[in-house]
């Protein structure tokens, strides 16, 4: 059985089109037809790894009651969400308005026949349980009370509405004399985990972004106890479990306190920014483990997630329908490959520590590799024998320029990595740029209809000028500026960033989530075209991030990609005068500072200007 699914290019919509629902892609969705028969409208959004999308996929999406009353009685349209991020973006808003905490995927949403929400849920079991309302009962109910009910619904949606318009024209307070700096250090030192690291208890998430700007605050002010803080982090998350030992590579996120129990998916965007993470703390730091943590997950994403010059999206935690068995062993697995010197450095507890399966980790997180090389080939060999997981095989615009950009800043480092990001550039240019706009994805070779959103063009933006920054090669520079001032015509409206261009044109968010804000990545690139010599772009950077700073100053460790970008036009400006790229030591030293932002000059030896103007050698 196959529905209008069959035809589409992200791999999450194949993945459903067998299905026995009558799925319709967003694309497909005609509301003047929909009118006309006066159905509702059942929203699911999700992504190709996304363990619970499975899930529900299998229980309820498979299901024939399910699919029958959905066949009969309703509108079905299946959307990726990495496909139309701002659709997302704008539904996940909705579910927040209306059930007052932060949603997550599965998402599901209903729509009257005109296009407006009101009922929204995540995932959902196939029946009622005592702890959450079952797929089925919740499409009987609407099913049998939508027309006779329509004025109720109507006034719900009304209600959602003007939440929307609400919260849209919502004027925050003016924190502006806020003093930014303090601020997000006082807020670091009170949400930093002092003995495990991370922020919060669980599930903890990475927040890659956030310790990006405190190793820039700590370099720029020798705040030691912000240093310490960070250094025990990077140390804590890569001890195993939420780090693979075995092959490398960062998981989602831990859903412990402890780093220990992953939800076991692999994504692009995460490993890029965690390797950027451990490559500037080394940097910063000098410690070895950082380094090696950094190049081992570079290796993990040129070996597993490197397909046809590009970055595919993720690799899923399921494999063979179970999360994370590619992942786990046994206790005696792990023990006959294993030394009996490697063993003594390993927690192997008799019964496991997930499911009677084991989780390969330290016991001290800052043991170096050299110490087990052994073990970890023998459980590779071990892995290679298993199914791999399934991999979401999009190679997306923006987090392909977010994983270019730290193959480059790598290649600072160790000669080679910087080839792979000027390789993965210059594929992206060549497939996914028309000369005239930027494309959202290809999949398996074959770009997609669907143009580029403000952080495809952000992040390339970025990259480019990383380019240009460790080559001096003016075509970069040149790049870079007409994808900004593509940017600008496209997304840049009344002084701030919309997301799209398209029906959802709604404002980027200054706050950084699953990877930091685009508007903070394109305001960044524009300071860096500016200190490149490209002048004309300083009038869309100072009152632009003025402006956003009435947005961040409350709140500034949420928003640490904007912050940094504030603090690196203002505060702790730094910018590096150099005649050649740089190297070695400097290299290091630029590394550590992710305010740093590099111009060409005739200054032989290297010398770093702050805002006060006062220059020293780097």
């Amino acid at each position: 059985m196959e529905n209008s699914l069959k035809n589409k290019k992200s791999p999450y919509l194949l993945e459903h089109s067998n299905d026995p629902i009558d799925w319709i892609g967003w694309d497909d969705l005609l509301f003047d037809e929909v009118k006309k028969e006066k159905k509702p409208i059942m929203l699911s959004i999700g992504y190709s790894s996304c363990h619970w999308c499975h899930v529900m996929q299998k229980e309820s999406f498979k299901n024939m009651q399910i699919a029958q009353k959905l066949n009969s009685s309703f509108i079905s349209v299946k959307i990726d969400r990495e496909e139309y991020p701002s659709l997302d973006k704008r539904f996940q808003e909705i579910y927040r308005l209306m059930n007052k905490r932060n949603g997550g995927w599965p998402l599901t949403i209903f729509l009257t026949h005109e296009g407006e929400p009101f009922f929204s849920a995540t995932y959902l079991p196939p029946k009622t349980n005592k702890n959450m309302t079952g797929l089925y009962e919740l499409l009987t109910y609407i099913e049998q009370n939508y027309e006779k009910d329509y004025a109720n619904i109507k006034n719900v949606a009304k209600n959602v509405n003007e939440a929307l318009v609400k919260q849209k024209n919502h004027n925050n307070k003016d924190d502006s004399d806020t003093d930014i700096l303090k601020k997000f250090t006082d807020d670091f030192k009170n949400a930093v985990d002092r003995v495990d690291g991370g922020f919060g208890s669980s599930p903890k998430f990475p927040h890659a972004s956030a310790l990006i700007c405190t190793i820039a605050v700590a370099a720029s002010t020798n705040d030691d106890e912000l240093a310490n803080e960070t250094k025990n982090t990077l140390l804590k998350m890569s001890q195993g479990g939420f780090y693979d030992l075995v092959e490398g590579g960062f998981c989602r996120y831990s859903v412990d306190e402890w780093w220990l129990v992953p939800h076991f998916e692999k994504m692009c965007y995460d490993n890029a920014l965690l390797a950027e993470l451990y490559l500037r703390g080394y940097g910063y730091f000098r410690d070895e483990r950082l380094l090696e943590i950094g190049f081992e997950t570079l290796d993990f994403m040129s070996g597993s997630m490197l397909k046809d010059g590009l970055f595919i999206s993720a690799i899923d935690a399921d494999s063979e329908g179970e999360e994370g068995k590619y992942y786990v062993f046994d206790t005696d697995e792990i023990k006959k490959a294993a030394t009996d010197k490697e063993a003594e450095l390993f927690e192997l507890p008799r019964f496991g520590n997930f499911e009677k399966k084991t989780i390969l980790r330290l016991k001290s997180p800052d043991t170096a590799k050299a110490n087990y090389q052994n073990l970890t080939r023998n459980l590779q060999k071990i892995r290679q024998t298993r199914v791999f997981p399934h991999i979401d095989f999009k190679a997306i615009t923006a987090l392909n320029g977010m994983a270019a950009k730290t193959f480059i800043l790598a290649g600072l480092i160790k000669e080679g990595y910087g080839k792979i990001g000027e390789s993965v550039l210059d594929t992206l240019l060549l497939n996914h740029y028309d000369g005239e706009f930027l494309y959202r994805y290809s999949a398996n070779g074959e770009r997609s209809p669907i143009k580029g959103y403000l952080e495809d063009y952000a992040y390339l933006a970025d990259a480019l000028l990383e380019s240009y920054a460790a080559t001096f090669d003016n075509k970069r520079l040149d790049e870079a500026e007409r994808i900004i001032q593509k940017a600008l015509e496209l997304f840049f409206e009344d002084g701030v960033w919309m997301c799209s261009d398209d029906e959802f044109r709604d404002e980027d968010e200054v706050f950084d989530n699953a990877y930091p804000s685009a508007a903070a990545v394109i305001l960044s690139s524009i300071e860096r075209l500016y200190v490149a010599g490209r002048g004309e772009y300083l009038k869309y950077l100072k009152p632009t991030l003025y402006r956003y700073k009435q947005k961040i100053a409350g709140f500034p460790f949420y928003a640490p990609k904007m912050t940094a970008t504030y603090l690196s036009a203002y505060d702790l400006k730094a910018e590096i005068s150099t005649a050649s790229p740089l190297q070695g030591e400097y290299a290091l030293k630029y590394l550590a500072n992710p305010f740093a932002t590099i111009k060409q000059s005739e200054c032989k030896t290297p010398i770093v200007c702050g805002c006060d103007m006062t220059c020293r050698e780097l």
